[in-house]
């Protein structure tokens, strides 16, 4: 989806690889992303070049995703859409990703709200589940709570990975059978 915490650097990955390296880099983007990316995320501050009129295609080859799925390094990745934020009653497109490994399908769930009945598919395809997840005391509703992922199936917390969460006070995931929370830095090998 189109927070800055997801696309806030493509300005400058845009900008240093037109600039510097005089390369275009392929964006994979769901074609419903293109013109809102652009229009309202990155126009602002790149739209004039002092030859040209600029515009996304300027600094990205466009790899539109269709059907929602593309390859990369011979693995697929398939769009999950996920239930993050809402914009006058309407949906805001996000997505988490479906990604098959070698040996393991991993799904990252991104932004997500407590959704079970929407992400079940993804679960039960996964081997290996990184889900989104906040721990404060007053819930955001934009995000799954911590007391929401605990009802969940024990078939489905034993592959899950929490993140994004507030790092102080944290509960005992493992004792609530999840894998546990993911540590900054730490490392996963697939």
């Amino acid at each position: 989806h189109l927070h800055s915490d997801h696309v806030g650097g493509l300005e400058w990955l845009g900008f240093s690889k037109y600039f510097i390296e005089k390369k275009l880099l392929p964006l994979y983007i769901s074609p419903d992303q293109v013109v809102p990316l652009w229009e309202n995320v990155l126009s602002g501050g790149m739209s004039t070049l002092e030859q040209e009129q600029a515009n996304l295609e300027t600094f990205f080859h466009l790899e539109p995703i269709s059907k929602l799925n593309f390859t990369w390094e011979q693995h697929l990745f398939k769009l999950v859409q996920v239930h993050h934020s809402y914009s006058n009653h309407k949906l805001v497109p996000s997505y988490g990703l479906l990604i098959r490994g070698d040996s393991q399908t991993i799904f990252i769930t991104s932004d997500a709200r407590f959704v079970p009945d929407i992400l079940m598919p993804a679960y039960n395809e996964a081997d290996l589940i990184f889900q989104d997840c906040e721990v404060s005391s007053i819930p955001s509703q934009q995000h799954a709570h911590y007391l929401d992922l605990r009802q969940l199936a024990p078939e489905i917390k034993q592959k899950m990975w929490l993140y994004g969460y507030n790092d102080k006070g944290l509960p005992d995931a493992c004792q609530d059978g999840f894998k546990g929370f993911v540590r900054r830095g730490q490392i996963f090998d697939f």
